[in-house]
């Protein structure tokens, strides 16, 4: 089950240098994303989305285009998340439809 084409890229060397390569990989880009966002709420892009979430028709009224502000921050997540798992097939080697149950996501992560 799953797909085990999805194999970590092989850098010349040997097992450790993949390791590190992951890993200076991974350092790289976790601390992005909550940087990013932080940023992405402070804008007025964040206090629109803000506004929306708080009265979505008073925002309709005010003017803004609701819809694409939704699609916007959906596309935003979806970048994220697309990164997260990325990182999470190069960590694993494969994945399996067993990582997307609703269970998986209780599970607390101590690595």
């Amino acid at each position: 089950m799953g797909s085990s084409a999805c194999r970590a890229p092989r850098p010349s060397g040997s097992t450790s240098a993949r390791r590190c390569a992951f890993t200076s990989t991974s350092w790289l880009w976790s601390p992005s994303p909550p940087f990013a966002l932080a940023r992405v709420v402070r804008s007025p892009f964040g206090h629109v989305l803000r506004g929306i979430h708080d009265n979505e028709s008073r925002m309709e009224a005010v003017g803004y285009a609701v819809a694409r502000y939704k699609l916007i921050a959906f596309v935003v997540a979806g970048t994220i998340a697309g990164v997260a798992g990325a990182l999470y097939v190069q960590l694993v080697g494969s994945i399996t439809p067993d990582a997307f149950l609703w269970t998986t996501s209780g599970r607390r992560s101590s690595w």
